[in-house]
């Protein structure tokens, strides 16, 4: 149930913009799904060294927003209908969860609808774009006309697909290729509108994907080096001529890349952020609560904004150092522990990823990307399924 409602979840946070009423509906339905599995599955790891970090992250949380609230409808409705609000901090505790040997099976499952979702909701919206000859800035304006933000499509539904790449190997061939396809059209889609920080992570599951699939190859280990070099050098050769290719190509699938490439969109918003954090050292240590706002003149309505979209700025925002710190503890762990199989391996690099990412994005929101960081790091955690070989594991995913 756990790992099906951010799905639910997001499909009634898109059905909100068309049908109010029945989106409301479905993100409730999602939510009773949610909570239902956290009281349900009653297994907890052994002896998590952890376990005094999610409670103390998931109660300060609570607090913060009880402090914070207020009494009217917009505050109310979003405690259960924003994904960013107080949800994602009662996530860590899918970390305490002992998950059963059917549950990366379900994960699959959950891609792959996740995946499906994303194929359809991309061919029915911007293939028209991408044949047409408007360049990314033009598909960008048109596709707010409608309603629709790529950026949201691709958190929802898009960027989940890289942990499929990662446990690639143990994909049946049929659900990858479904997989790929979806991962695919988001990173295209991200090059084609300009959209750097869904780039950047993609391109870290591709490359962090093509490594374990080569790793895990049954080729020697000579030819296993060899590609890992020649990859290496293609990929460090790559980075370092970004710039000449993209100012050198006049392709208008590139263009709006190329203009965005070393662009400063976010320097006044974080001038703004910073001198409004300063005003009190409180601000930086405690944070400003789960429903709290910065002073942004010119940005928003109201001159007041709930997000910012670095996320370890973000997480300091509401909940402050003390927080992050906890959310650090909490994630830092399972990447200095023993690694018996491809399983571990994949959900450690996809910690990392998701550590990674709260640079330059990675806001915590509802949706199944988030949901999957605190259950890869519930089985580092969990010694039943750090002992396993890896022929052991893929009788899991069949």
């Amino acid at each position: 149930m756990i790992i099906f409602s951010p799905i639910a979840y997001s499909a009634g946070f898109f059905f909100q913009a068309y049908f109010s009423g029945l989106g409301m509906l479905v993100s409730f339905a999602a939510l009773i799904l949610f909570f239902s599995g956290l009281i349900l599955e009653r297994h907890q790891i052994r002896r998590c060294p952890v376990k005094s970090a999610i409670y103390l992250i998931v109660i300060y949380s609570i607090l913060s927003m009880i402090f914070t609230l207020k009494s009217d409808y917009n505050t109310l409705r979003g405690i259960f209908l924003n994904p960013a609000f107080i949800l994602p901090y009662l996530c860590p505790l899918l970390t305490l969860k002992s998950y059963d040997y059917r549950f990366p099976r379900y994960i699959i499952i959950a891609l792959l609808i996740s995946a499906s979702a994303f194929i359809f909701f991309s061919f029915t919206n911007f293939k028209d774009f991408v044949t047409s000859d408007q360049n990314g800035f033009q598909a960008i304006l048109a596709l707010r006309e409608n309603m629709i933000s790529f950026d949201t499509v691709s958190k929802n539904l898009g960027a989940c697909l890289g942990f499929g790449l990662l446990l690639s190997p143990f994909i049946k061939k049929r659900y990858l290729l479904i997989i790929l396809v979806g991962f695919a059209i988001n990173l295209s889609m991200a090059i084609f509108l300009g959209r750097r920080n869904i780039i950047f992570t993609n391109t870290l599951y591709l490359v962090f994907g093509c490594y374990l699939y080569i790793r895990n190859t049954r080729i020697p280990k000579f030819f296993k080096a060899v590609i890992l070099i020649f990859g290496l050098w293609s990929l460090i050769y790559g980075v370092m001529n970004l710039t000449n290719f993209l100012e050198g190509n006049d392709n208008i699938f590139f263009q709006t890349l190329s203009k965005r490439l070393e662009a400063d969109t976010r320097g006044k918003v974080l001038e703004y952020y910073e001198e409004d954090m300063n005003s009190r050292l409180t601000n930086w240590v405690f944070g400003k609560g789960i429903n709290s706002t910065y002073y942004c003149p010119g940005i928003e309505p109201g001159n007041h904004r709930v997000t910012v979209e670095a996320g370890w700025r973000h997480i300091i925002l509401k909940i402050g150092l003390v927080g992050f710190f906890l959310y650090l503890a909490i994630l830092v762990p399972p990447l200095f522990r023993k690694k018996n199989n491809l399983l571990i391996q994949a959900c450690t690099i996809y910690i990392i990823i998701g550590i990674i990412e709260l640079y330059p994005a990675g806001v915590p929101a509802f949706h199944l990307q988030y949901i999957l960081l605190w259950i890869a790091a519930s089985f580092c955690y969990d010694k039943k399924f750090n002992k396993l070989s890896n022929s052991e594991v893929k009788l899991f995913f069949k």
